[in-house]
Formats: structure tokens, sequence, C-alpha cells
């Protein structure tokens, strides 16, 4: 819900105070969100992004393969062991297959 502040009202400095002191979004809670959805691409693989990206994106998208370079499979790699340490090789080893997705907008 929307605030109305003025900063020449006499209770701004403790409204103001009050609205820094609100819970927004934590590191922690993005950090938990986004290690659920790479756990279930891991899990799921394009469906799981092109459901994502439905939700979160609000596009109706399809999914067509593609080859990706040697240099951004490694880049995704690295990514992907940043957010997740504990990712073991053999998972880490599904994000090296020859293809990838990609994705486009649905006709």
């Amino acid at each position: 819900m929307p605030i109305r502040l003025d900063s020449r009202a006499d209770d701004f400095a403790a409204r103001f105070g009050v609205f820094l002191a609100a819970k927004r979004e934590a590191v922690a809670d993005v950090g938990q969100a986004v290690r659920g959805i790479i756990a279930e691409v891991m899990a799921r693989g394009d469906a799981a992004v092109v459901e994502f990206t439905r939700t979160f994106d609000r596009n109706d998208v399809d999914v067509c393969i593609c080859r990706p370079t040697a240099a951004s499979m490694r880049s995704n790699r690295a990514a992907m062991r940043s957010l997740m340490p504990s990712m073991s090789r053999r998972s880490g080893d599904r994000c090296s297959s020859p293809s990838a997705l990609s994705i486009r907008r649905a006709t």
C-alpha cells in the first residue's frame, strides 16, 4: 500500500523512520526464492523455465533448442556454482549438455 510522506509535516521524521524500518524483500528471502527456482529448473528443465517465464514475465513463450558456445556454457556453469556452491558435480554436468534453452514469444 503506498504511503504519502510530506517532508514539511511535523511527524515526517517519525513516519519516515517507520517506513525505513518496514520489512521489504530481504536478501535471504530473495536468495531462498532463487535457489528454489534453480532447483526447479534443474529438476524439470525447459518446462520449468517456460512456466517461470509465464509467471514472472507474463510472456507466453515456447521453446526452441539452440547450440550455445563453449564460452557461454563455461560462464553459465560458473554462475550456477557461485549461486549454489553445494551443487554436485553430477548436477553441474547437466548444464553442459550440447543443447540449451532459447526462449521466443509464442505466435
